[in-house]
């Protein structure tokens, strides 16, 4: 006979060490559940090549919505579209080649439209997003004084490590209490949790 506790929530963790943990357990929990759902898998598809990429990508894109929602402590319900661009600009103004942040909100726009919405809706991506191999992650043609993205050339193997970086970052800093912003993100980790496990 099993109990509550005896059933796995992550990976490698039972729910037990949820029941009720504390904030290191919770942070260990989810850490888990995003290297080996979700950053583990897309590791896998990447050894199938080109042909992988798109499946690759939404993995990967799943991550960064939720990541905001984590990170402020709110929920994103209608608020989509809003928490994927937030995230989005967070992951990449600090990823070469540097992008003004007008480039970066317009192009995250089309990213949420025709990357993140096409492949969860349709399967697909958008007319203006291309796949291959690039020196970047992201490279973005622009329209010149308006910023506006014209194509975006994905590189996916540099996408998904620039964020499985930003997700590794984050797991440090919530288990660091000498960053600077340690109580605010505990806050905003916490209530997400809390939200989410109904306690």
């Amino acid at each position: 006979m099993t109990t509550i506790g005896d059933h796995y929530i992550s990976p490698h963790f039972k729910a037990g060490k949820v029941s009720p943990g504390q904030f290191e357990d919770w942070v260990d929990v989810y850490e888990d559940r995003l290297t080996g759902w979700l950053f583990d898998q897309a590791d896998s598809l990447m050894a199938a090549g080109p042909a992988a990429w798109p499946a690759t990508l939404a993995l990967a894109l799943s991550f960064i919505e939720g990541y905001e929602i984590f990170r402020t402590g709110e929920d994103s319900d209608r608020r989509s579209k809003q928490f994927f661009q937030a995230a989005f600009r967070r992951i990449f103004s600090h990823t070469a080649p540097v992008y003004p942040p007008q480039a970066l909100d317009s192009t995250s726009a089309m990213i949420y439209r025709e990357l993140r919405c096409g492949l969860f809706h349709l399967g697909l991506t958008g007319p203006n997003v291309f796949l291959g191999q690039f020196a970047a992650p992201l490279e973005l043609v622009l329209e010149e004084k308006t910023w506006q993205p014209i194509e975006i050339h994905v590189d996916v193997p540099k996408f998904l490590d620039a964020v499985k970086a930003e997700f590794q970052a984050y797991t440090r800093r919530l288990r660091d209490p000498s960053d600077p912003e340690a109580a605010t993100l505990k806050t905003a980790f916490e209530r997400t949790w809390h939200r989410i496990h109904k306690r």
